[in-house]
C-alpha cells in the first residue's frame, strides 16, 4: 500500500520483499526525479580526479569513483577503500589505483590505504632511479614484492610485541598476554598490531605508465579489473577481465590449497578455506597464516575479539601446516596498444579506440548476477565516457547496476529499512587510458 500524500522529496512509503521470495515484507520510500538521482549521488559518494599527463601526453585526464554501502547502521558502515593518485618520478607521472575490500573489521584495510600505496611509490621510484627504462618484468616484482613484503611486515610487527621471538610468549601466562596486547588506555600500539593481524582485506592495485602504453594490474582476492576500449563513433564496444579471482569457488585456487596442504581434506571445506574464509589470498587474516599457538594465546586473548561466522572450535583443529591463506598476488602485465588486436572483428586501429580500466570491489558483481560481465560493464562505461555531459563514469555503471531507470528497484536498494546489510559494499573505480 502506497502513502500518495508525501513529500516527493522524501518519496511515497511502500513496502518490498527486495525479489526474495517468502521474505519481508520491509518499508522503503520510493523516490522520483530529480530526488532519486539527488540521493543516489549522495549516498554513492561520486568523486572525478584530475591524472596529469607527460610526454606525448601532456594533457591531464579525469578518472571517476563511486562507493556505497546504503545500510545507515554505524556498525556497518563500508569496508571498502580506494585510491587513484598521480606519481610523479623520474620520466613522467605514473598513475596509481587501488581498490581494497576489508573484512572482518576496518583495520587492516585502513592500514593498508595508508601505508601500501607509499610503500609501492617507494620500491617503483629505487627501480626507477636505478634503471629509467626498467623491463616489464621489473615494474611486475615492484608490484608482487611490495605487497608480499607488506603482509610479512604485519607479522613482524605481531614479533615485535614479543621482542620479535614466539618462544617468549609460549611461557607467558594468558594473564600477561592481555595486559601485553590489550593496551587500548596505554596508547594502543600493540592492540592496533594484533588487530591488523587478525582483520584482513582484499587488494587490487594497477599502475599505468607515463606514456599510457603499458598497464600493470596486481590481483590479491576477489576484487575485479575490466579492460574495456570503444571506437570514437561507439559502434563497437570491448571489454575483458584482467585481473584474477582467489576464492574458493575458483576450481584452480582450491585446488592449489589442496596441493599446498596433502592429506588434509578440510583445507578447503564448502568452498572456504579450512571452511571459514571465502578467499583464498588476502592481506591480513593471520589466524589462517600463522601456526595455531598464535590464536590460542594471542588473538583469543585480544579484547578485540574475532568477527567470523564459523566458531573458532572448528577452525583450530583444521590449523596444521600454515599458511593456509596466501599473500602472493598474481600480476599482469599489458601492452595497451595490443589489447583488443587478437580478438577484434573490425578494422578498428589502436588509435581509434577509447580505452578504459574499470576496477571494482566484489560488490558490483553480487549486484550483475554474480558473474563478472566484462562487455555489459564496457558498453554502460563507453558510452558515459563519450557523453558531452560530463557524466561520471563510474557512477553511470553503479547506476546500471542498481537498476538504471526503474525507480523502484533503485529506490528499495537505497532506502529498505533493514536493520542488517541488504547488499555488499560496492566500489568502482575507472580511469580511461
Amino acid at each position: 500500500m502506497e502513502d500518495t500524500t508525501a513529500d516527493p522529496a522524501k518519496g511515497i512509503v511502500s513496502q518490498t520483499d527486495m525479489g526474495w521470495i517468502g521474505e519481508g515484507p520491509w518499508t522503503y520510500r520510493l523516490l522520483h526525479e530529480p530526488y532519486l538521482s539527488k540521493e543516489f549521488d549522495r549516498q554513492s559518494s561520486a568523486q572525478s580526479y584530475t591524472i596529469g599527463g607527460d610526454g606525448e601526453r601532456a594533457t591531464s585526464s579525469k578518472a571517476y569513483s563511486v562507493t556505497i554501502q546504503p545500510c545507515p547502521d554505524p556498525e556497518q558502515r563500508s569496508q571498502d577503500r580506494h585510491v587513484v593518485d598521480s606519481w610523479e618520478m623520474s620520466g613522467g607521472n605514473w598513475t596509481f589505483v587501488g581498490v581494497f575490500d576489508g573484512h572482518a573489521g576496518h583495520d587492516t584495510v585502513d592500514y593498508t590505504l595508508e601505508k601500501l600505496p607509499s610503500s609501492i611509490r617507494s620500491s617503483l621510484a629505487s627501480v626507477l632511479s636505478a634503471t629509467p627504462s626498467p623491463t616489464a618484468d621489473a615494474i611486475s616484482s615492484v608490484l608482487s614484492e611490495s605487497i608480499s613484503r607488506f603482509d610479512q611486515s604485519l607479522n613482524e610487527s605481531l614479533l615485535s610485541i614479543f621482542a620479535g621471538d614466539e618462544e617468549s610468549f609460549k611461557t607467558m601466562s594468558d594473564n600477561e598476554i592481555k595486559n601485553l596486547i590489550n593496551d587500548q588506555e596505554r596508547g594502543g600500539r600493540n592492540a592496533s598490531i594484533v588487530a591488523r593481524c587478525m582483520r584482513g582485506t582484499t587488494a587490487l592495485v594497477a599502475l599505468v605508465d607515463p606514456r599510457r602504453e603499458n598497464l600493470w594490474v596486481a590481483s590479491l582476492g576477489d576484487c575485479i579489473a575490466v579492460l574495456g576500449a570503444t571506437n570514437k563513433a561507439h559502434v563497437r564496444t570491448q571489454g575483458r577481465v584482467i585481473s584474477s579471482t582467489h576464492n574458493g569457488r575458483i576450481s584452480s585456487e582450491a585446488q592449489r590449497v589442496r596441493r599446498e596442504h596433502p592429506g588434509e581434506e578440510e583445507a578447503v571445506l564448502r568452498n572456504r578455506v579450512l571452511g571459514a574464509i571465502a578467499v583464498t589470498r588476502a592481506l591480513g587474516d593471520h589466524l589462517f597464516k600463522l601456526p595455531v599457538i598464535y590464536t590460542g594465546r594471542v588473538f583469543m586473548n585480544a579484547s578485540a575479539g574475532f568477527k567470523i561466522s564459523t566458531p573458532l572450535e572448528e577452525i583450530l583443529p583444521r590449523i596444521k601446516t600454515p599458511p593456509y591463506v596466501s599473500a602472493t598476488p598474481d600480476v599482469n602485465h599489458i601492452v595497451l596498444k595490443d589489447a583488443f588486436s587478437a580478438s577484434q572483428a573490425d578494422s578498428t586501429t589502436p588509435n581509434d579506440q577509447r580505452r578504459f580500466l574499470i576496477m571494482c570491489s566484489d560488490g558490483l558483481v553480487d549486484l550483475l548476477n554474480n558473474e563478472p560481465e566484462p562487455e555489459r560493464w564496457a558498453r554502460v562505461v563507453g558510452k558515459a565516457l563519450s557523453s558531452s555531459d560530463g557524466s561520471n563514469a563510474a557512477s553511470a555503471l553503479l547506476r546500471h547496476a542498481f537498476g538504471g531507470e526503474n525507480a523502484v528497484e533503485v529506490s528499495r536498494l537505497l532506502t529498505v529499512e533493514m536493520c542488517e546489510r541488504w547488499m555488499d559494499d560496492t566500489t568502482i573505480v575507472v580511469l580511461p587510458l
